[in-house]
């Protein structure tokens, strides 16, 4: 069963999205900043990571950064409500294999989370 890492201080989002994933057959960690996040790499190796971009104590690009730092392979896919190319085109430059806009269908992230797990599997 895939292990997918969530971090995002919205809990409600948060908690909603782990619970979708746990129907459809996915194990789930949920930290509620970067910072939390980072702590559970230490410990645990999921397969994605979803990661919100606006979060305090450490933010999305600070946990991509961190993620170059330790060399991780781990699959990081950025939500976030802003979608500009700018933003697209820094967070691809940091490692994030995608970025899906809140406002995106449930099923549509799901299917982006299949993809990068299948694929990470196949290596």
């Amino acid at each position: 069963m895939p292990l997918i890492a969530i971090a995002d201080d919205d809990q409600n989002w948060r908690e909603a999205i782990a619970e979708f994933l746990e129907i459809h057959g996915y194990k789930v960690m949920e930290a509620a900043n970067g910072l939390e996040l980072l702590k559970l790499l230490d410990t645990y190796n999921p397969d994605c990571l979803l990661v919100d971009l606006e979060m305090p104590k450490l933010d999305g690009l600070g946990v991509l950064a961190a993620l170059q730092e330790r060399r991780s392979e781990t699959p990081a896919i950025v939500v976030t409500a802003n979608s500009s190319q700018k933003l697209r085109h820094q967070c691809s430059a940091m490692g994030a294999r995608d970025i899906i806009v809140k406002s995106a269908s449930i099923l549509s992230l799901t299917d982006k989370i299949q993809q990068i797990v299948s694929a990470s599997k196949r290596v």
